[in-house]
């Protein structure tokens, strides 16, 4: 599509003249399919930005949940290991159990 200013060669999806910066004469159909496509273009960006930030999140929480539960196991092999009666054994496990309960 030429501009009638300065007679560029534009793309047929341009609304404005890449050289000079005036709106180019389009026909109704063309303008109409270019917003149609600019819409779905912007509907897309968003939904995979937030699909992305949605992912990054769960991945987060994943990684925190694993991280508690290596902790949770160091701490059973420690009283698993050590020689405790089995009283002081399930009140720390208790314990860790709470607090792992209270952090999610």
């Amino acid at each position: 599509m030429k501009c009638n200013n300065c007679q560029t060669e534009n793309p047929p999806y341009a609304i404005y003249c890449y050289k000079c910066g005036k709106k180019l004469q389009t026909d109704v159909m063309n303008d109409v399919s270019t917003r149609i496509a600019n819409y779905f273009l912007l509907f897309f960006k968003y939904y995979f930005l937030f699909l992305f930030k949605f992912c990054k999140i769960l991945y987060n929480i994943i990684v925190y949940i694993i991280h508690l539960l290596i902790k949770l196991v160091k701490a059973l092999w420690y009283l698993i290991s050590s020689n405790i009666d089995k009283e002081k054994v399930k009140e720390r496990m208790k314990e860790k159990i709470k607090s792992v309960q209270d952090k999610l």
